[in-house]
């Protein structure tokens, strides 16, 4: 995947929520050793970017105080910038990990509506509980655009940040392949894969072939991240009722209980953009 721009950031909750990328690595003397001058730097930067102090110093302040050098100070400072960088890191790994489609990083606020982002905000309310939600509409209402910003906050996550983006097919043709002689990976272990992200995003759940084999195949991925407490969006163009026939009644049960459907019945953004 390439790289996302910087100008790509989303509003969430009232504040930006920014794309993740890898911090800089303009900090440092090669020596793994912070000079003076560069925490004196750090510390500068640190109170004008947060307008407030670290909590990192406010939560230190009592045993510093006094201290005329400032230098325990400016080390909590650079502490604090340290942990900053590396949840940065992490999360411009994860982002990177999960495999969305490039078309939909470049997200820009003016290309939905207010009913759009009202449902983001539904979903952004269930991260982390362990949810299994349907999203459903017609094509171009905004549905993987939806979850492609749903994976841009889980991956700021401070813990359990991991995700992924497959389309339903591409998960039983993953197995599949596991059953040649050649594969490298044996079948429990592929679908580990599907199993271990603390997000899953299942698109285009509505193109497969309805058959007994992806019927247990996909209620043993479900029943399993259900166990485990993993978020699981699934996304298709299908009608509610339509959708519930697909999937059956176990999948649909669990689904009712931790977080139930989501509609996008909203006119095409396509169709608005080409007129």
């Amino acid at each position: 995947m390439s790289s996302e721009p910087a100008s790509t950031d989303t509003v969430q909750g009232g504040r930006v929520q920014p794309t993740p990328q890898k911090p800089s690595a303009s900090t440092g003397t090669g020596s793994g050793k912070i000079t003076d001058q560069q925490l004196r730097h750090i510390q500068k930067n640190a109170l004008k970017h947060s307008g407030a102090e670290p909590s990192a110093i406010k939560d230190s302040l009592p045993q510093i105080q006094g201290r005329p050098d400032g230098s325990d100070r400016a080390r909590l400072v650079a502490n604090a910038e340290c942990e900053k960088r590396a949840r940065q890191s992490r999360a411009a790994d994860a982002w990177h990990l999960s495999g969305l489609p490039t078309r939909h990083i470049r997200f820009r606020r003016g290309q939905v509506d207010d009913a759009w982002s009202q449902k983001l905000t539904s979903l952004h309310k269930l991260l982390g509980s362990g949810f299994l939600v349907a999203l459903l509409g017609d094509r171009g209402t905004g549905k993987t655009q939806m979850a492609c910003e749903l994976v841009r906050s889980q991956v700021w996550r401070e813990e359990q940040n991991s995700c992924r983006y497959v389309w339903m097919i591409e998960i039983f043709m993953a197995i599949k392949a596991t059953f040649s002689k050649q594969a490298v990976r044996a079948e429990t272990e592929e679908l580990q894969r599907f199993i271990s992200p603390q997000l899953l995003i299942i698109d285009e759940a509505h193109d497969r072939g309805d058959t007994a084999w992806e019927d247990r195949v996909l209620s043993y991925l479900i029943d399993k991240r259900y166990g485990d407490l993993r978020d699981t969006l699934i996304v298709s163009n299908q009608k509610p009722d339509e959708f519930k026939k697909s999937i059956g009644p176990s999948i649909y049960s669990r689904l009712i209980e931790t977080g139930g459907i989501i509609e996008c019945i909203w006119p095409s953004f396509r169709q608005a953009e080409g007129g």
